[in-house]
Formats: C-alpha cells, structure tokens, sequence
C-alpha cells in the first residue's frame, strides 16, 4: 500500500493572495511578531510561530497539506529568483 505524503492535494499555484495579505498586515505582524514565522492560507493567518518547523507542524495540524505561505516576518523583503 502506497504511503500518502500529501504532496497529492498541492496544485502549485502561485502564493499570490497569501503575500499580498501577508504585505496587508506586514505593520501590524512586525510590531508583534518581528523576526518570527507567520502562516497564511488564502486571505487568514493561521498562526505565528518561532520557528519555520514548528509553524509547518503546526499549520499541517490544523489546516493539512494544502497550499500555503510560511513566511518570517522581517522589514526587509529578500527576492529569490530560481531559474
């Protein structure tokens, strides 16, 4: 029997919706939480967190594998470019 690693339910799309609402309440997630790691799903934070593993335990806990944005709560935005 094939194990289930959820990767099954992710479709890939674009974070979109989740940076901007992470952008929306960047002031006020700063003032409380800077340098801490907030989840986001759709246009809800999920939670905050210490740590990156500990805010995916938990954000897979309560909503499961699904798309979703992990992201630490820093003034400065880094740019990635993978390609």
């Amino acid at each position: 029997m094939p194990t289930q690693t959820g990767s099954e339910n992710l479709n890939c799309q674009p974070l979109n919706v989740e940076f901007e609402t992470y952008l929306k309440h960047k002031d006020a997630l700063l003032s409380i939480a800077e340098g801490r790691y907030v989840v986001i799903k759709g246009e809800k934070v999920i939670g905050i967190y210490d740590d990156r593993p500990d805010a995916m335990k938990s954000a897979i806990e309560r909503i499961g594998y699904v798309n979703m944005l992990c992201h630490k709560i820093e003034r400065e935005e880094f740019e990635v470019w993978i390609g």
